[in-house]
């Protein structure tokens, strides 16, 4: 008999740990309280409407980042996954003033600099720390 691993939970963590155990050899069961596995990436219908509680936005999705393989690997992914990578994730108005939140870490930081300067080197420290994870490998 080989290895067996329980796994608590079928959201995306469980899911993925559950497709990585059975790759490296071992007898897979993961447990959900709830009636659907996918924690929030589950959508349903109620009604006429749907009602979509999944994430919108898939961190490691552009290839060659540190996440891409797994996502590949889990099946999130594939060669007809339209991804969408825009410059400006978001635009939210503070004080009466227009900012723009980027997906690139230096225009980020350009952005929260000009929010809080005062707040220079924890956001400082923050960009450090994205950008030394973004470009780690997973195990």
């Amino acid at each position: 008999m080989g290895k067996k691993i329980i796994i608590i939970g079928a959201g995306i963590s469980g899911l993925t740990a559950g497709i990585y155990a059975r790759i490296a050899g071992f007898d897979a069961e993961i447990y959900e309280a709830h009636r659907l596995a996918g924690g929030n990436c589950t959508g349903w219908t109620r009604g006429q409407y749907h009602i979509d509680g999944c994430i919108e936005w898939v961190t490691g999705s552009r290839e060659n980042s540190s996440l891409h393989d797994i996502w590949t690997t889990i099946g999130a992914l594939t060669d007809n996954t339209e991804i969408f990578l825009p410059e400006e994730i978001v635009s939210t108005i503070h004080e009466g003033k227009l900012y723009h939140l980027h997906s690139q870490i230096d225009r980020m930081e350009e952005t929260f600099m000009q929010l809080s300067p005062e707040d220079a080197p924890v956001i400082k420290n923050s960009s450090n720390t994205y950008a030394r994870n973004n470009i780690s490998k997973s195990p």
